[in-house]
């Protein structure tokens, strides 16, 4: 596979991408931003971040793309999370980035997280939907899942959408088809060694066309992958 796929995955590198879209003019808005604008086919670029593990590398990321004036959507966990989002300093770096134009919505695997706990799946979603917006305006969702279990939750999420929308005032979910139709997709993958999974964000902005660039945080660093662990 060509070297231009191993992982380098940089905050100057990061840097150097959002930098190159400024320079050809894209417009950055969060998921729920893109949704309401129709999902336009060029020039534009969700940033997403899917807070899986390591909230202490959120922080730098977060003042990435406030030095940028970038704003980015970051999903965090409330059930089954190995972190606790409503910890002092994460949670005021959520807070934080929101005040500045950030999207904070909910990184959920209900369907695991109710048949491990003999829950209602539709009540876990609502629920934890409850629990973030007491604290964070959440207007989207984006499932989760581990690569060590088999559920997906994702399509009970699609098949009983209009109820989790109604029942809890959200406008989209990451996952719905429209972001994909009008956007080019861009997240990182494993291909023996953690790199782009297909393609890479600076060759799809030569054509133009929108970016729904989504990372995971736990894969971006300063200095060196550990530093933060």
């Amino acid at each position: 596979m060509s070297n231009d796929f191993v992982n380098k995955f940089s905050l100057e590198y990061y840097s150097e991408i959002i930098s190159k879209a400024k320079s050809l003019n894209y417009t950055f808005c969060t998921v729920t931003e893109y949704f309401n604008l129709g999902c336009p086919k060029e020039k534009h670029m969700i940033i997403r971040h899917d807070v899986d593990l390591q909230p202490s590398s959120v922080q730098q990321l977060i003042d990435c793309e406030k030095n940028l004036d970038v704003p980015a959507t970051y999903y965090v966990r409330v059930c089954g999370s190995p972190y606790n989002v409503f910890d002092y300093n994460l949670f005021k770096s959520f807070k934080d980035a929101e005040k500045a134009g950030f999207e904070i919505g909910l990184h959920t695997n209900p369907v695991e997280f109710a048949k491990i706990n003999n829950l209602n799946t539709l009540s876990v979603i609502n629920s934890e939907i409850k629990m973030l917006s007491q604290f964070f305006d959440v207007k989207s969702m984006a499932c989760h899942r581990d690569m060590n279990y088999i559920y997906n939750s994702l399509p009970f999420v699609e098949e009983n959408w209009d109820e989790i929308k109604k029942e809890n005032n959200l406008v989209c979910q990451a996952y719905d088809s429209i972001f994909f139709d009008n956007s080019a997709y861009v997240n990182e993958g494993i291909h023996y060694f953690i790199g782009w999974r297909d393609k890479k964000p600076e060759d799809v902005m030569d054509t133009g066309k929108s970016i729904y660039l989504m990372t995971h945080n736990h894969w971006w660093y300063k200095n060196h992958p550990f530093e933060l662990r």
